[in-house]
């Protein structure tokens, strides 16, 4: 498991990288986000999480509440309260303040 990771909701899954990853970093493939449990170099194959909850990296400048809607800016890659231009993967475990540069996240899976 990613040392950020604290709790994993859901089995991990298998996917083949469409880019290097670091483990612990989230990143978009398809219409998941996910959690690489492993480093992996393009065309690995890899277990990622898609269902956890953990550390990440959140913007600065922003208050989190607990339970507040969360979204990934692909360009951060980090999470933000802001919807416009981002997609929402989940919600804050626990308020953060402003000056907090990371929060603990609740990423929930995307049902297609």
């Amino acid at each position: 498991m990613a040392k950020n990771i604290t709790q994993t909701l859901a089995q991990p899954i298998t996917v083949t990288l469409a880019a290097a990853q670091v483990s612990g970093k989230p990143f978009v493939q398809g219409a998941q986000l996910l959690v690489p449990i492993t480093d992996g170099a393009i065309g690995a194959a890899i277990a990622a999480h898609y269902h956890c909850r953990g550390t990440f990296d959140k913007t600065t400048g922003e208050a989190w509440t607990a339970q507040a809607a969360l979204y990934w800016n692909n360009t951060t890659k980090k999470f933000t309260t802001t919807a416009s231009g981002n997609t929402l993967r989940g919600c804050a475990a626990v308020a953060a303040v402003s000056g907090d540069t990371s929060g603990e996240v609740l990423i929930m899976p995307v049902l297609v």
